[in-house]
């Protein structure tokens, strides 16, 4: 079960950072499309990279390490990314934000290959749609209490 809250929890990390990002960063820097569009390119960049990493260090330090590392500093990274805005440049906020875009892109495909090895064989076949549910429900968390962050940082 802690697999699947995993689960959750990336995926609506990801919603809520890229649905808001746009008008997060258009009002605490006033960055238009030419910039977000630099930042999904970094978005890109930073996920293939991640994807690609992933494998290698798993090797070198087992599974659970490398994801709970990288779930800590997501963790840490979402907090600087949108702490308030007064005096800390945009630099500092891109590079969280990337920051914890590669820890979800890291930590997802090592839970779900974990969460298939925790059911029997002949539910193997299910699981991509147990899986395919619980990030649907991230996206939703995501969109709902992204919504609220947001909220708060435009009134504070």
């Amino acid at each position: 079960s802690f697999l699947c809250v995993g689960i959750v929890a990336s995926w609506m990390s990801l919603t809520t950072l890229l649905v808001l990002w746009p008008l997060f960063v258009k009002r605490h820097f006033g960055w238009g499309d030419e910039e977000y569009s630099m930042l999904l390119l970094g978005e890109s960049i930073v996920s293939t990279a991640s994807l690609t990493v992933a494998p290698m260090v798993q090797r070198r330090f087992g599974i659970r390490l490398p994801r709970a590392t990288a779930f800590a500093v997501g963790g840490v990274s979402a907090a600087v990314a949108f702490l308030p805005q007064e005096g800390v440049g945009a630099g500092w906020h891109v590079v969280a934000c990337l920051t914890l875009i590669a820890s979800a892109v890291f930590c997802d495909p090592g839970l779900q290959a974990e969460a298939s090895l925790c059911l029997p064989k002949r539910h193997h076949g299910r699981v991509f749609g147990l899986f395919s549910s619980l990030k649907a429900i991230g996206a939703m968390l995501g969109n709902r209490i992204g919504t609220l962050l947001y909220a708060r940082s435009v009134a504070g």
